[in-house]
């Protein structure tokens, strides 16, 4: 099918300055070729009654050929009397920008847990770190394990240290009931 309409914000993601550069054209010129073969199924679905289908994402070209990744919801209607489609494209250019950036601080933050834990593990003293807020193992190294002649899992508290005594960062002795060691 051929554009018969378009809004300002059409004109914009396009990067056309006026309809006439727009209206007339084939909808395969916006859809970027990648992603031509599924909009034109997802199209013929919906003509033919299926619902579900949107939104969905997809790759626009603008006019200079640059590529803008869009949300698509589209609608069938009828318009002079013939089957047509309403289209609402979002541009997500920021979510998907965003998206790569917090994957790259996901794989970042698990780069960095790995160097620390295995920094703790070949750490030559048992090292205990532990959630003060509950007192749950956070991570411990098998050196720990080794001096305390038990190996301790993530679930266990802070109850299980109360046995050993402990010392705070200025020297000092922890009670036996002191909640941090």
């Amino acid at each position: 099918g051929n554009l018969v309409f378009a809004n300002e914000a059409a004109l914009g993601m396009a990067g056309a300055n006026s309809l006439e550069e727009l209206l007339g054209r084939p909808i395969s010129d916006f859809v970027h070729p990648e992603g031509w073969d599924a909009a034109r199924q997802r199209i013929g679905r919906m003509l033919a009654g299926e619902t579900g289908l949107y939104p969905a994402e997809d790759c626009y070209v603008r006019l200079d050929g640059s590529v803008v990744p869009v949300e698509v919801t589209a609608a069938p209607f009828t318009y002079n009397g013939r089957p047509a489609i309403q289209v609402i494209a979002l541009d997500i250019s920021e979510r998907k920008r965003a998206d790569a950036e917090r994957q790259q601080l996901i794989e970042e933050t698990q780069r960095q847990k790995h160097l620390m834990e295995t920094m703790i593990e070949n750490t030559p003293s048992g090292v205990l770190l532990l959630d003060l807020r509950d007192g749950q193992v956070l991570i411990h190294n098998s050196q720990l394990d080794r001096l305390m002649g038990h190996t301790y899992r993530a679930e266990e508290g802070v109850e299980q240290y109360a046995v050993y005594q402990g010392y705070y960062p200025d020297g000092i002795m922890t009670a036996p009931t002191d909640e941090a060691l």
